[in-house]
């Protein structure tokens, strides 16, 4: 199992089989034990019910309603998976790999299109994939981080960060493998195992090309590097925070029965991320589960939202003295506060968009419906992937170029080569290294109409979005083998097409000086700031540029990029 391209044959039907050259357990794996189903066994005593607990905070509550629990019931991923299925006929067994290890293990992954998957399998990342997971004494390097590596007890032990891990449901053993950074990197670090990583001029850059390189941000980062007690955070610490009731108390029961104590500040199984629309997406493509676990998918999202509004921080700077004139200069610093890049993932369908508006007038970063407008001045973070021989697209199975990584690195990151800003210089600072904000020059109108001392309002947001029309419009378009990229877009128009979601406001005013003969336009000093999201949507974010000056000085060292980028689709540049 461990050939690159094997020929299978199943009911009738040629695949190419895909299996990455690589670690870990695999169909062949025949355990004494199968992987078992959280519904039908964890949640017997791990959930709200079997507790009896007011608060929704249990394993089962908070896995069931994320999209770990719904990874392979994700309208988008199925949609994805066809397309690669026609670009690398059998590569969607390895994307399953993550999406579904289970069915992986099973040995479910043919067809490629998950056409075998039965209902453990759509279970996703369930409970065994992650306390089953282990560290094998006899393979030196373990654990091999990356396009899931993984290998599986073939007991019924369950692994856990706790001493006492055993029950009368099943033994346990204690592991710092389980809720460690490096388990979460077995499938938020991805790479191509199909081509080579190539440079815009074709040249090869390394053996695999880096879709997601969430872990080795995390791990190039101060946050990784730190003690714990000087600011180390894992992966865990922010997506599976610790829970504390509404009552300020902190000791509760994880599980039903006498096989476990209370545990102090329990870590949430939310496994949460700035994904909002994709729980919707999961709802509106499973309305039954969406009604059973309506109460769990509503705290999954709320986390959602909280977590998005502490990611980063956002300060508007404008200048101190009255402005003459019909134009006026800001500054906006957009500072990471997450411990990877912001935002991080694949690169298709993220991004994080700087808007500017006076007076309620959208000046850059306007949406109609979605999709994102272009103007001079546009300040975006995001990934553009695509071919080398041919530039941006969106055929995830093929790509094996980066096209621009404008995204914000964490803090104190020291760079590879895969994880390194690409076609901007944003983030370099004096010593050669990276920071970890943006800070950029706005031009802003004012209006000729407004009277002397007149108070101008100026609004900066900074607006995610993980889910951009472009792309799953392409998805429903290129779909020629199922149904999903039709039911994807058509989930995704009831669903308010990804709208973006506010992470973070800042607000200043401006003066406005009209007296005769003078020259009130040079300013300086701070006008204003702030930070913090306070908006779970986008509201009304339509509006064009209407700067009367010109590009001014953001706009115009923007220009070249845009022009270099400008065979990408119109809301990506």
């Amino acid at each position: 199992m461990k050939q690159l391209l094997v020929l299978t044959l199943l009911g009738g039907a040629a695949w190419a089989q895909t299996i990455p050259p690589q670690k870990g357990d695999g169909p062949e794996w025949d355990a004494g034990t199968p992987i078992e189903s959280a519904f039908l066994r964890c949640r017997n005593c791990h959930d709200q019910q079997a507790v009896i607990e007011p608060a929704i905070y249990m394993p089962f509550d908070g896995w069931v309603s994320s999209m770990m629990g719904n990874s392979q019931r994700d309208p988008l991923f199925r949609a994805a998976v066809a397309v690669a299925n026609q670009d690398v006929p059998g590569i969607g067994q390895w994307c399953l790999r993550c999406h579904s290890p289970q069915a992986y293990l099973r040995g479910h992954v043919l067809p490629p299109d998950g056409g075998a998957l039965d209902a453990l399998d759509y279970e996703g990342v369930t409970c065994d994939i992650c306390h089953r997971s282990i560290v094998p004494a006899n393979e030196p390097g373990a654990p091999f981080v990356g396009n899931a590596q993984l290998y599986f007890d073939g007991s019924l032990n369950k692994y856990g960060p706790y001493p006492n891990v055993s029950s009368p449901a099943h033994a346990g053993e204690p592991t710092s493998f389980t809720g460690s950074s490096e388990l979460c990197g077995q499938c938020h670090s991805v790479h191509n195992p199909i081509g080579p990583w190539r440079s815009l001029d074709g040249g090869t850059l390394g053996p695999s090309f880096p879709l997601d390189t969430t872990y080795e941000e995390w791990k190039q980062s101060s946050f990784a590097r730190l003690p714990r007690d000087a600011g180390f955070a894992s992966c865990a610490d922010c997506h599976m925070p610790r829970f504390t009731g509404p009552d300020g108390g902190t000791d509760y029961k994880i599980a039903k029965g006498i096989g476990f104590g209370p545990r102090t500040n329990p870590r949430q199984h939310l496994l949460v991320g700035g994904n909002v629309w994709g729980l919707d997406a999961v709802q509106a493509a499973n309305p039954d589960l969406a009604l059973e676990f309506a109460d769990q998918f509503a705290a999954t999202r709320k986390a959602s939202l909280q977590i998005l509004q502490s990611a980063a921080r956002l300060t508007l700077t404008v200048p101190a003295a009255a402005q003459a004139g019909p134009q006026a200069s800001v500054t906006v610093r957009v500072t990471n506060l997450s411990g990877h890049k912001l935002p991080t993932g694949y690169g298709d369908g993220r991004r994080v968009v700087v808007q500017l508006s006076v007076d309620g007038q959208i000046v850059t970063g306007a949406f109609d419906g979605g999709a994102l407008l272009g103007d001079a001045q546009l300040r975006v973070y995001e990934a553009l992937h695509g071919r080398a021989a041919i530039g941006a697209s969106e055929h995830l199975a093929l790509h094996d170029a980066v096209l621009k990584d404008s995204r914000i690195p964490p803090a104190g990151m020291v760079a590879q080569p895969q994880t390194q800003p690409v076609a901007v210089a944003w983030f370099t600072a004096a010593d050669g290294g990276l920071r970890d904000y943006d800070e950029a020059i706005f031009t802003v109108p004012l209006a000729p109409s407004l009277a002397n001392g007149a108070k101008v309002n100026v609004t900066a947001r900074l607006l995610y979005q993980s889910t951009i029309p472009q792309y799953v419009e392409f998805l429903a378009a290129e779909n020629r083998t199922d149904s999903a990229g039709q039911r994807l877009l058509q989930i995704y128009n009831a669903t308010g097409r990804g709208a973006p979601i506010e992470m973070a406001r800042a607000e200043a005013e401006l003066t406005v000086s009209r007296s005769t003969g003078s020259d009130a336009g040079a300013g300086g000093g701070a006008g204003g700031g702030g930070g913090g999201g306070t908006g779970g949507g986008g509201g009304d974010l339509t509006g064009s540029c209407h700067c009367q000056g010109g590009p001014g000085i953001a706009g115009l060292a923007l220009l070249a990029l845009l022009a270099a980028i400008r065979a990408r689709r119109p809301a990506r540049r």
